[in-house]
């Protein structure tokens, strides 16, 4: 057994500890507080976005006290911990930034499609039903154009 992952004894707690306040002092912490809540809510209901910006708010709001009561929380202070909390912020950043890729092309894919079936229900009496399908298939990617007259012919059989 490892010793290493086994000791619980109070040194190692309050070491835990200690980086925790370290950490929860720092200026950049509500920095990478709200990184960190903003790579969560990508992709989240509306409910599940409001309770995590409640508790980021209530989050910052203690580590602001806990700064201003122990004194500490100074740039340049730790530059081991500036550095981690510098770099860990960008990643944070940069990670919500391409997990919000695929929800923001599906969003524009979604209302390309959306205004291309309100065009073909606002297309003139001489246009048929047809040739707006066609149409419509034709201008989307081939693999979507190839679902999309899949999911036509099946609701054809219908």
């Amino acid at each position: 057994m490892d010793n290493n992952n086994s000791n619980h004894d109070g040194s190692s707690s309050s070491s835990s500890s200690s980086v925790k306040a370290k950490i929860m002092a720092h200026p950049h912490y509500h920095r990478l507080l709200a990184s960190y809540i903003n790579c969560q809510k990508v992709g989240a209901p509306p409910e599940v976005v409001a309770r995590l910006e409640e508790a980021c708010a209530s989050a910052a709001s203690i580590g602001q006290m806990m700064s201003s009561s122990s004194g500490s929380g100074c740039l340049g202070e730790d530059p081991a911990l500036d550095q981690f909390m510098e770099a860990y912020c960008e990643m944070l950043t940069k990670y919500e930034q391409e997990l919000s890729k695929p929800f923001k092309e599906a969003m524009i894919f979604l209302q390309r499609v959306e205004s291309q079936f309100k065009a073909l229900t606002l297309s003139s009496s001489s246009d048929s039903a047809e040739d707006g399908y066609i149409n419509l298939v034709k201008s989307m990617s081939p693999s979507v154009g190839a679902q999309f007259v899949y999911i036509l012919l099946f609701k054809s059989l219908l």
